[in-house]
């Protein structure tokens, strides 16, 4: 949710992960949506996905699909290469982090992918 706000230029708020979280711009853009995504409605709007296996190559496809509409160029092996570099920062967040930070790291994330 967090690289989908940056990449479709939606990182802003000074919230924290906990509250932002609830509101974020992909759920929105989801729960808006006639026809969902099948595996992004699993993932993120299901209240009960723990233990849920995800075809993670389904997922993105599904996220490149979104991000294309938003005018976005990240082609498949883009996503997958920009989702392996911001995992172990991901890791790291924690729901009482502030938004602006945890945007300022993807989108460092973000523009290394771009630079390529």
């Amino acid at each position: 949710m967090i690289l989908d706000a940056v990449i479709r230029h939606r990182d802003h708020s000074s919230a924290t992960v906990h509250s932002w979280i609830g509101k974020a711009p992909l759920k929105r853009l989801l729960k808006g949506m006639s026809e969902r995504p099948v595996t992004l409605e699993r993932f993120i709007l299901k209240a009960e996905n723990s233990g849920t296996t995800i075809d993670f190559e389904a997922l993105l496809s599904e996220l490149i699909g979104i991000w294309a509409k938003n005018g976005s160029r990240i082609e498949i092996e883009d996503g997958r290469r920009l989702i392996r570099g911001y995992f172990p920062i991901a890791r790291d967040v924690m729901s009482d982090h502030k938004m602006d930070l945890v945007f300022e790291a993807a989108n460092l994330e973000v523009g290394k992918l771009l630079e390529d």
